[in-house]
């Protein structure tokens, strides 16, 4: 049997892996980890992490946490796991993707962008743009209009004369 587990490409989500006596476990979450699986007398205090966030250096690695039998997956990294036995790996690479050679970044990046939005679209339930009037969710839902043919939208508005942010209007138009 194997498990693969990975985390986002962007290391938005965090993600913990320990090994315990009941296997490998892991979580979004430190304490789930620490609280579910350890008892206080296994856990050991990462002296070298807390050392330097002492001293103002803040040299956490990517893979480290305060707890030394608790690790870190680093953003793009995939696990492994083969008979309790870990094995790790890169699975993404930005400077893979620069590389490329892009014939036209305009087109690209269209193209990129209603795939994204696309995908987002997919749902068992009613999705809506939060709609402020700024140039990114606009082009959002202008994109989503292009996929479906009602898009709902939510925007926020502010009735104050000092306050210049309110952009209603231009979310109405759209």
């Amino acid at each position: 049997k194997k498990l693969l587990v990975a985390r986002d490409h962007s290391g938005q989500k965090p993600l913990y892996y320990a090994k315990t006596d009941r296997g490998i476990v892991f979580s979004s979450e430190l304490k789930t980890i620490v609280d579910s699986f350890f008892e206080n007398s296994e856990i050991t205090i990462n002296e070298m992490v807390v050392n330097s966030i002492y001293s103002n250096t803040y040299s956490l690695g990517e893979d480290q946490t305060f707890i030394h039998e608790v690790s870190k997956i680093k953003p793009a990294e995939k696990l492994s796991i083969i008979n309790n036995k870990v094995s790790k790996g890169k699975y993404w690479s930005l400077s893979e993707i620069v590389k490329r050679d892009v014939t036209d970044p305009y087109v690209e990046t269209l193209e990129k962008l209603r795939e994204s939005v696309h995908l987002h679209l997919e749902s068992d339930v009613p999705v809506a743009v939060l709609l402020s009037g700024g140039i990114d969710s606009s082009a959002i839902a202008c994109l989503a209009k292009e996929v479906c043919s009602e898009v709902h939208a939510i925007t926020v508005g502010y009735e104050c004369k000092d306050f210049e942010g309110d952009e209603r209007e231009l979310a109405a138009r759209l």
